[in-house]
């Protein structure tokens, strides 16, 4: 399964429930998203309000893979770790601009 063209519409930041948690706010429940397939291989991403009405946070499509399209993933994941153990210094680059 392939997953083309998400659109982020609208950002969802999910309420953290676990343990320990700082709750001042009240008690939460757990953020719920819904994930709808279409028949014609439309993905729409929807959430709640806080009225529980749907609200529609991404869309997309999916399709079906062939398996030679996939990213080789054990590459990645180790380049990733190799990457992150020769970045080891931060710079301040709120000024840089275009």
């Amino acid at each position: 399964m392939r997953l083309d063209g998400l659109t982020v519409l609208r950002p969802v930041v999910a309420v953290d429930t676990r343990e320990g948690q700082d709750k001042a706010a009240g008690t939460s429940s757990a953020t719920r998203l819904y994930c709808v397939l279409g028949s014609g291989g439309s993905v729409e991403v929807y959430g709640e309000d806080k009225r529980g009405r749907r609200v529609l946070h991404a869309e997309g499509s999916a399709g079906e893979s062939s398996g030679e399209d996939e990213p080789d993933w054990v590459a990645l994941s180790r380049a990733a770790s190799e990457a992150q153990e020769r970045c080891t210094e931060e710079e301040d680059v709120t000024g840089v601009s275009e």
